[in-house]
């Protein structure tokens, strides 16, 4: 069952039975959010095109735009296949050194000029990083040209031989597509993507040179981040346009490479998505710190959105275990108030 009318004007509201969902399954939520993660703001869940469940927490509403933090760089996957279909780009082959030449380090490893658009998509530049670690992110803040110092970095493998959980890799994407379209990144995913939707993002965070932050630091409402996971159940296409190229799109969301045991989330990866299973079902997603989650179930025809406070200690709620949120809300309430409608 899908629904032809589209959400650009704002979301269609509805009981959850309408879409064949069991309220008194989903209203649970509402307990687990306040015994479980009392941080969260948001949770919205879209099925068949209808907004069936939203909740505000603390003080927030549906207007309330909050960092998304990585979900950013799903985002940007986004955006790198509007521009391959604008052909602002050409290839996802292509290599980086054609868009920073003068950026490479002179005398540097002659090995970086063999990164690609695809391998920063895939988060396998090579480039030595570590996410979480305390070095790798205040170096890149503290830089005067973080294009020049993510450039510089020592390779720990060839490029396209291993995953390393990035937003330099995100970052160096963004850049490009400020390159090639010659407008900011903020500026084309209004452009491209946020206008067709029929949403806006006004705050984005930049670097010294004034490219915005492609791993992280754009701020959306949740009904927002509803509406980009929607496109992605549509397989790209918004009211009759193909925003986003069907075969780009569907390689974005299977898998590209297994990023390893080290790392909290136990899923692969593909264009700056994660692609997972839930019960029986394949999945994919956007994760952000703290609890920003787009979780897409193409087979159920639904979309789940989370959002969180992220300024808080782990201990009361914002680490590694909200990683797994949206994963745990869809297998303990979700799919049973589809099973049980």
């Amino acid at each position: 069952m899908q629904h032809d009318d589209w959400p650009t004007s704002g979301w269609k509201t509805t009981r959850p039975e309408a879409e064949a969902m069991d309220s008194t399954i989903l209203a649970q939520i509402d307990r687990y959010v306040a015994d479980t993660f009392p941080t969260l703001l948001s949770v919205l869940l879209v099925r068949h095109g209808s907004l069936v469940f939203e909740r505000y927490y603390q003080g927030y509403c549906a207007v309330d735009s909050v960092n998304s933090k990585s979900v950013t760089k799903s985002i940007i996957s986004a955006l790198v296949g509007i521009a391959l279909r604008e052909q602002y780009v050409t290839s996802l082959d292509q290599q980086v050194v054609e868009f920073f030449p003068q950026d490479f380090p002179v005398d540097g490893d002659l090995r970086k000029r063999a990164i690609t658009l695809r391998h920063l998509l895939t988060l396998c530049s090579g480039l030595s990083w570590m996410e979480r670690s305390e070095e790798s992110l205040p170096a890149l803040f503290a830089s005067a040209n973080w294009i020049q110092h993510g450039l510089s970095l020592p390779l720990l493998h060839a490029p396209g031989e291993g995953f390393a959980y990035s937003t330099m890799d995100a970052h160096l994407l963004s850049a490009v597509l400020a390159r090639v379209t010659g407008m900011s990144t903020l500026a084309f995913a209004n452009h491209a993507l946020f206008g067709p939707l029929g949403c806006k993002a006004t705050r984005w965070a930049s670097d010294p040179q004034g490219y915005q932050i492609g791993g992280s630091e754009l701020y959306l409402t949740p009904r927002a981040m509803a509406k980009v996971g929607y496109l992605y159940l549509r397989r790209g296409r918004w009211e009759g346009q193909q925003l986003i190229p069907h075969e780009y799109l569907e390689a974005s969301t299977r898998t590209q490479v297994v990023p390893g045991v080290s790392m909290v989330v136990p899923d692969t990866y593909g264009y700056l998505w994660w692609v997972s299973t839930v019960g029986p079902y394949a999945s994919f997603y956007a994760l952000g710190y703290g609890g920003q989650t787009i979780y897409v179930i193409p087979a159920l025809d639904v979309v789940l959105v989370t959002t969180a406070r992220r300024e808080v200690p782990a201990d009361l709620g914002a680490g590694p275990r909200t990683f797994l949120l949206a994963h745990d809300l869809v297998e303990q309430f979700v799919l049973p108030a589809v099973a049980q409608s």
